[in-house]
């Protein structure tokens, strides 16, 4: 229980556990799954977006019942597959949650629902996790259950704990890693650093922004006697020295992470650094910037929630240096490095939040530590229950919808699929350039047997020019440097999809389908 507030506070911390918990493993077969998550399929199913692309190619025509052989794991191809296609295509996504959920694949299936199921579990499993480390860092088990119950119903967490990615296991690491890291400075046993090193490099293997935690647990050493500082970069350089092979492979090839947030359009400086500030609620608060007759309402409730934030981040100066220094570190690196690289490369990753997991983990536990240390107030009691109140709110938000703004590439693919399936004859045409596999891939769901699917390469896609008479032809997300030939050639993009990301022609007069 939560100590000084009686059985009530009991009571309560265990039913909001027990909904975020339960919250994470609902509804996960009526998400749409999304861009990175067919991503993740095709990984394990051992095949490289090169290799899908050249054999659709010269394969012509095809049903689309067809393309479900490129997002289903099969005995074919095994888990080193999946980790050649990492190496050789995506060496920055790195493989240990690819391991994983190849094996988890093997054991109970590889439909989203299932393969989703090892995500929220995972997420279930940084709950205790959490506890440990904020316990251990601000001394308090109430500071540690204060964690806890904000990690439980956080809808960052949330959300991605219902995605076939490896931000929840990225999140279970961050967190043992630096519970580790505590105890293996208060005991400065040499057992418990070697534990910590195997952490770190289990870290690494997960999420190369890993180092973004790392880069905390150094300035956590920065106070303590000259062994213990010696030992904790022994560990971090060791644990690193493990990750070396794949570190080779991402540094001779190049980190390629999303440039940009979803955004067509490159944003104002000052809108990209009110968005980048917005996101720091998302650990507490995210409605899906609807209903839009609230947005008002709804940003002022942000704008409390930042402020609480704010605060207790600033609070930290009353904690022990080691601790807010690692806090702080947490917080601001991430940030500072992705701006820094979005001035120098014209990117923009500091608005990608996924990247952030670990600034988001950081502000909770400040937030934390804030109400721990004021518990004895009145107020902080109502400041408690507000952010517990919020965040249970945008979790059953999350858990209800079947799509979220995250999920902004894929929101309409079954409206897409809708309008596609409506026609008598259709064929679907992807220009292989503008990476559309993966989207094919993540549509495929969505399309009944009769539809065909061509996949065009940059040789034949100017050539190419109509099929017989009385079919009905869809082009899907085509180029903005391919739209001025699609209007002459007679197609028109489709009135009810948005952002002109399905056009339509018929052979003969006709109308799209409705």
């Amino acid at each position: 229980m939560i100590p000084g507030r009686g059985w009530w506070w009991a009571a309560l911390a265990a039913l909001v556990i027990a909904v975020g918990g339960g919250l994470r493993l609902a509804e996960l077969d009526r998400k749409v799954f999304w861009l990175d998550e067919v991503s993740t399929l095709r990984v394990l199913a051992g095949y490289r977006r090169a290799e899908v692309t050249a054999e659709l190619v010269r394969r012509g025509e095809v049903a689309a019942t067809e393309l479900a052989r490129y997002r289903q794991v099969n005995a074919e191809r095994d888990v080193g597959d999946a980790v050649r296609v990492l190496w050789h295509e995506s060496p920055e996504a790195a493989p240990l949650y690819f391991v994983i959920a190849r094996a988890w694949t093997r054991v109970v299936g590889d439909s989203p629902q299932r393969l989703r199921l090892l995500s929220a579990l995972l997420g279930l499993l940084a709950l205790p996790a959490m506890f440990w480390l904020a316990r251990a860092w601000f001394g308090s088990a109430r500071a540690g259950w204060l964690a806890t119950l904000l990690l439980a119903v956080s809808p960052i967490q949330m959300l991605y704990a219902q995605e076939a990615r490896m931000y929840s296991l990225w999140t279970v690491w961050i967190l043992v890693s630096s519970a580790v890291l505590a105890r293996a400075w208060r005991t400065n046993a040499p057992g418990a650093w070697w534990w910590y090193a195997a952490t770190v490099a289990a870290g690494w293997y997960t999420h190369v922004f890993f180092g973004f935690a790392v880069a905390g647990h150094l300035c956590f050493g920065v106070e303590g006697d000259r062994q213990r500082r010696r030992r904790l970069w022994v560990a971090v350089l060791g644990g690193t020295a493990l990750f070396a092979p794949w570190l080779g492979r991402l540094l001779f090839q190049g980190v390629h992470v999303s440039a940009s947030a979803g955004l067509n359009e490159p944003p104002p400086w000052w809108f990209a650094a009110l968005r980048a500030v917005a996101q720091f609620s998302l650990p507490f608060w995210d409605a899906n910037f609807e209903p839009t007759g609230l947005v008002t309402w709804e940003a002022g409730w942000r704008l409390v929630v930042l402020s609480v934030a704010a605060t207790a981040v600033w609070a930290l100066r009353q904690e022990p240096r080691p601790v807010r220094l690692l806090v702080w570190c947490w917080i601001a690196v991430g940030p500072l490095f992705l701006g820094a690289v979005d001035l120098w490369r014209g990117s923009q990753l500091l608005l990608v939040h996924r990247y952030l997991f670990v600034s988001f983990l950081g502000t909770q536990l400040a937030v934390a530590g804030w109400l721990a240390r004021r518990w004895a107030w009145s107020a902080t009691w109502l400041v408690t229950v507000a952010l517990l109140v919020s965040g249970l709110i945008s979790c059953g938000l999350v858990a209800r919808a079947p799509t979220w703004w995250t999920k902004g590439h894929n929101a309409t693919d079954p409206l897409i699929g809708r309008v596609i399936n409506a026609a008598d004859r259709p064929l679907l045409v992807v220009n292989a350039r503008t990476g559309g596999i993966n989207h094919l891939l993540t549509l495929q769901p969505w399309l009944e047997p009769h539809v065909r699917v061509r996949v065009l390469d940059s040789a034949s896609w100017p050539a190419w020019k109509a099929t017989e008479a009385g079919r009905d032809v869809f082009v899907y997300r085509p180029r903005r440097a391919d739209v001025a030939g699609l209007r002459a050639a007679g197609f028109a993009p489709v009135p009810q999809v948005p952002a002109g990301r399905l056009w339509y022609r018929r052979d003969v007069a006709g109308e799209p389908p409705r």
